[in-house]
């Protein structure tokens, strides 16, 4: 990647991005459990009530890689899913995974929503994660 009039760190950013979005898929995971604190297994890296109902589940969820600006150029790799249900359920967060399958392990970030969300059979829910890149504290 040339750096351009980029400093070397800000080409850093973009360049990690772009290989998080070149040399991977990642999947959406959408969660059903209503207790937030048991959401997510710390111990497990897994989902607690994984949604695994027709149009909801990992399969369903592949996303569409982006790269985008949140605070230098290019620094942003963006992950966007769209589910459709085939059933009734709520769903109170999500997920965004390396593998389709439920196994451990996998979660590279988990979110909990404010407020449930119901779906009907037929109801849409996109999902969108924006993984920015940039130095720590």
């Amino acid at each position: 990647m040339a750096l351009g009039d980029k400093s070397p760190t800000s080409a850093l950013y973009a360049w990690t991005a772009t290989l998080l979005t070149s040399y991977s898929t990642w999947y959406f995971a959408l969660e059903e459990s209503s207790n937030m604190s048991t959401g997510y297994g710390v111990t497990t890296n897994a989902l607690v009530d994984e949604a695994t109902g027709a149009g909801l589940t990992r399969a369903d969820g592949v996303a569409t890689l982006s790269i985008v600006t949140t605070s230098t150029t290019n620094d942003t790799a963006r992950a966007t899913a769209t589910f459709t249900a085939a059933s009734t359920t709520t769903v109170h967060g999500h997920a965004v995974c390396s593998t389709a399958s439920t196994a451990t392990y996998d979660v590279h970030s988990w979110y909990c929503y404010a407020a449930p969300v119901p779906l009907e059979s037929g109801d849409t829910l996109t999902c969108t994660n924006d993984h920015e890149i940039m130095l720590g504290v």
